[in-house]
């Protein structure tokens, strides 16, 4: 039973951890990292597949504030981001389909501040939606070098304590 506790405990040290390098803790089944500056997404093009749901990671690397409404179904988040806020925005697609995208704040829709969100059939291929080079990568590669390094420390500790008690 004690192995448990200590078990246990590990799992929850590296739980608390998870969201202080950077790693959410829960997962859409479609994660998009959409970054908004002056003025411009990027990317401007996204595609989701129908029936799953997506989340849209939103990041403000501009200096003014911002925001993203879809077209037609008129969904925004509730308030504008500013320079350096995040955001997320949940949506459930059940059909294919095309949508303009939008900065609703001042004069950046009419400055060129659009995309477009198409919506594919379910279980269809999506395009490579990757980061550009030293954006939005170096966080994640931190959190994930972290929670690998955590693990290997709770291996050995777990492996000590496995060898002590026998």
């Amino acid at each position: 039973m004690h192995r448990h506790w200590r078990w246990l405990l590990g799992l929850g040290a590296i739980l608390v951890a998870l969201p202080a390098a950077g790693v959410p803790l829960a997962w859409a089944a479609q994660d998009v990292n959409v970054e908004m500056k002056e003025y411009e997404f990027v990317p401007a093009q996204i595609t989701v597949r129908a029936g799953e749901t997506v989340r849209l990671n939103l990041r403000n690397t501009g200096q003014f504030p911002h925001n993203l409404t879809i077209g037609t179904i008129n969904i925004q988040l509730k308030d504008n981001l500013a320079s350096g806020q995040r955001g997320a925005m949940d949506l459930d697609f059940t059909r294919p389909g095309s949508y303009d995208i939008w900065c609703p704040v001042g004069t950046h829709k009419d400055r060129g501040m659009v995309g477009k969100l198409t919506v594919v059939a379910a279980g269809a291929a999506l395009p490579a939606q990757l980061p550009r080079t030293g954006e939005e990568v170096t966080p994640y590669l931190l959190g994930i070098v972290g929670l690998g390094l955590a693990l290997v420390a709770l291996g050995a500790r777990l492996r000590r304590s496995a060898q002590h008690s026998a």
